[in-house]
C-alpha cells in the first residue's frame, strides 16, 4: 500500500467488530508515503502494538496536505504522537472530526491546523484544553462550526473558556455555530412521595449563551457523535461499564 503514491483518499473500516488493530505506527507510515492524500477516514479503534510507538521518530516526515480527517473511534496514548501527520496540512485541513476516548487534551493536533480549519466536531471524552480555547482556537480565522459533545465537563471549564473567549476583541471572527458539552432535561431524586424533579445544571452555560447571543452565534448543547448502529452499541457498552466502576 505504501507504493500507492497517487492515492488521494483512504478509508479503513473495522468491519462487524469495530476493531481494526490498525495502530498509529502503521497509519503514520502509510500517510508519510502518500504525498497526494487529501481525505482520511478511519473507523476502527486504532489499537495497535504500543511498542511500535518508540519507532515513530524513525518515520519519514509527512508531506501530504490533508483536507478532511475523521477518526470514528480514536483511542490514543498521546495526542502529541498524532500531531506530525498534520505537519503540512496547516493551510489545507478544513474539517476534523473524531470520537475519542482517554480524557486527554487535543491541543497538539489543533495547533497545527488553525489557519485553514472550518469545522471541528468532537465526541467522546477528549477535547482542547480551556487555555488553548482562549489563547489559540478563538483566533482560528476560518472556523465557522465547532461542536464538542464530550461526556465530561461537570465543572464547566470548557463552557467558561468559550464564554471568556467570546467576549475578547476579534475572537472567533468567522464562527456561526457553537455546540458545547452539557446535559439537558431533568432528573429525579427521592422515593415515593419524596420524589423531586430537578433540571440539570451546566456551570458556565449562562455566561456562554449570553456571550454567544451578543455575537449572533448559535450556541447549543452538542450531542455525542454517532456514526452507525454498531458504533453506538459499542459506546453504550463502554459508558455502562464506566458506571459500574470498570
Amino acid at each position: 500500500m505504501c507504493g500507492l503514491k497517487d492515492l488521494e483518499s483512504f478509508t479503513h473500516g473495522g468491519g462487524a467488530s469495530s476493531i481494526t488493530y490498525f495502530g498509529l505506527y502503521a497509519l503514520r507510515k502509510l500517510i508519510s508515503a502518500w504525498p497526494k492524500l487529501r481525505t482520511l477516514y478511519i473507523s476502527g479503534d486504532m489499537r495497535g502494538d504500543e511498542k511500535q510507538e518508540a519507532l515513530l521518530p524513525n518515520l519519514p516526515p509527512t508531506t501530504c496536505a490533508l483536507e478532511s480527517v475523521t477518526f470514528e473511534r480514536c483511542i490514543p496514548s498521546d495526542f502529541d504522537l498524532f500531531a506530525p501527520m498534520f505537519a503540512d496540512s496547516s493551510q489545507s485541513l478544513r474539517k476534523f472530526e473524531a470520537w475519542t476516548s482517554g480524557h486527554k487534551e487535543m491541543d497538539a493536533i489543533f495547533m497545527n491546523i488553525l489557519p485553514a480549519i472550518e469545522t471541528i466536531k468532537l465526541g467522546g471524552s477528549s477535547h482542547p484544553s480551556p487555555q488553548f480555547i482562549i489563547e489559540h482556537l478563538a483566533h482560528a480565522p476560518k472556523l465557522t462550526t465547532i461542536s464538542i459533545g464530550c461526556e465530561y465537563d461537570h465543572e464547566g471549564n470548557i463552557r467558561r473558556a468559550f464564554a471568556t473567549a467570546l467576549v475578547q476583541p476579534d475572537s472567533f471572527p468567522a464562527l456561526r455555530s457553537l455546540g458545547y458539552p452539557g446535559q439537558s432535561g431533568t432528573y429525579k431524586t427521592g422515593r415515593g412521595r419524596n420524589v423531586r424533579e430537578h433540571e440539570y445544571e451546566n456551570p458556565g452555560q449562562e455566561e456562554l449563551l449570553k456571550a454567544a447571543r451578543e455575537r449572533n452565534i448559535h450556541a447549543y448543547i452538542a450531542s455525542d457523535l454517532e456514526y452507525k448502529a454498531e458504533g453506538a452499541q459499542r459506546r453504550a457498552g463502554i459508558i455502562a461499564a464506566r458506571r459500574r466502576g470498570w
